[in-house]
């Protein structure tokens, strides 16, 4: 659907960004012109209630989108809703005063069409995992996760650590030439040199209390990724 055909609902984050009006509406070729709003998420909520009686509508805001997407569930609309990020992609930038045209062309991209589902891949965990790398990160991952899960390690190299005293979980050395799993779901940590885990987020430090909240709920999440059962994942490679 043309954008045109689209009401709009554009808002200045509470006059934290230059938005000029004429001129988005002279590059995106609107006839009508468009209204900024300063606080459409608060008090200005009203003017979006009407615009959900359109039969479509874009918000140019995506923080405040689950919260336009409850009041619009809430009076039971039926128009099709889509929401663009213009703050932190252009208003909120260096050049947040002289970026009309790129402001211009994001929302423009709501006459796209949506994309695709990303393909996903579904796997049934077992319960097992071998971590691959160097003694002093895969060992002392294995003790972390020996708890949790079928722990197995393949010692690459065995500079910077020890073999653990006790024999808890199968540890062998060698080099991993190609990485194949027997069963889908079995999973691989590979502990670099520093003894992080790719893909793994690195342990912060001396975090204030509501980043260490986040940070605990965060493992909370990850330990219980860990567990067994069936999971999709995005396919990222063919």
């Amino acid at each position: 659907m043309p954008l045109e055909d689209r009401t709009l609902k554009l808002c200045n984050c509470n006059k934290t960004m230059v938005l000029d009006a004429k001129a988005l509406a002279g590059a995106l070729k609107l006839k009508q012109p468009i209204q900024i709003h300063t606080e459409l998420c608060r008090k200005e909520v009203g003017s979006f209630e009407q615009a959900l009686k359109d039969q479509a509508c874009v918000v140019a805001c995506t923080q405040e989108a689950p919260l336009f997407s409850e009041v619009a569930e809430a009076a039971s609309a039926t128009a099709d809703l889509k929401f663009v990020n213009i703050r932190e992609h252009a208003g909120w930038s260096q050049e947040g005063a002289s970026a009309t045209p790129k402001i211009a062309a994001l929302l423009a991209l709501a006459e796209l069409p949506e994309p695709e589902p990303v393909a996903s891949v579904s796997y049934k965990s077992g319960g097992e995992l071998l971590i691959v790398g160097p003694a002093e990160g895969a060992i002392a991952w294995a003790e972390k996760l020996a708890e949790q899960l079928e722990v197995n390690v393949l010692v690459t190299s065995q500079r910077g650590g020890e073999l653990p005293a006790e024999r808890r979980y199968p540890v062998w050395s060698g080099k991993l030439r190609s990485p194949r799993l027997s069963r889908a779901g079995d999973r691989f940590f590979l502990p670099d040199r520093h003894g992080q885990v790719q893909g793994a987020p690195p342990v912060r430090q001396g975090l204030r209390g509501d980043r260490r909240d986040r940070l605990r709920a965060r493992r909370a999440r990850e330990e219980r990724a860990l567990r067994h059962g069936a999971r999709s994942f995005p396919r990222a490679v063919r």
